[in-house]
């Protein structure tokens, strides 16, 4: 799964978009299109998660989380995650 930014807080905070070349959908775990549509734009930037710091691209879509850490990226850093 990709690396996603919601819309609403990409706008809120003014980050500079990307246009893709060609837009791509985004599809949730188990396979299914998810309701943001098709990733038009991306927004490149830093991410700082316990003392790890990247540079990462996340695709703009309407969801109701500011950003969603792809699968990909979960089994590439493997973090700890208190679900309680």
């Amino acid at each position: 799964t990709a690396l996603c930014i919601s819309d609403s807080f990409a706008q809120r905070h003014s980050l500079p978009r990307i246009l893709k070349d060609v837009p791509v959908p985004i599809t949730a775990v188990d396979g299914r299109p998810i309701a943001g549509g098709l990733v038009s734009h991306n927004i490149i930037t830093h991410l700082v998660v316990k003392g790890h710091s990247e540079a990462i691209r996340l695709g703009v879509i309407s969801v109701g989380y500011p950003v969603i850490l792809g699968l990909d990226w979960l089994r590439c850093h493997n973090p700890d995650i208190d679900w309680e």
